[in-house]
């Protein structure tokens, strides 16, 4: 038996949910939606992805990490997108915060 994971943005819920995919629709045995996250939570991963990354001590002041979810609205996708952006120009700018 063949099993594939299946990870995509909300279009391919959507994609799925048409009537010539239900084959397809009817065969998936789990679905999870990650939703976009809490204020909290986005603290909590822009911390924690800068850990896994090495990083030793705030990066972030915590007007920052307001702004970060505020522009990325909790999108996990986004918060990274953004955070790279902050972290190239605090390099360009020869600065740590």
């Amino acid at each position: 038996m063949l099993q594939i994971i299946l990870i995509g943005q909300p279009e391919l819920r959507e994609l799925l949910d048409r009537t010539d995919l239900r084959q397809l629709a009817q065969r998936i045995t789990g679905r999870y939606h990650l939703n976009p996250l809490a204020k909290p939570e986005t603290e909590q991963y822009v911390s924690h992805r800068l850990r896994v990354a090495g990083a030793s001590g705030e990066i972030f002041t915590p007007p920052a990490l307001a702004e970060v979810h505020r522009v990325s609205s909790g999108v996990p996708r986004v918060i990274n997108v953004v955070c790279d952006r902050a972290l190239l120009g605090a390099y360009t700018e020869d600065t740590r915060r």
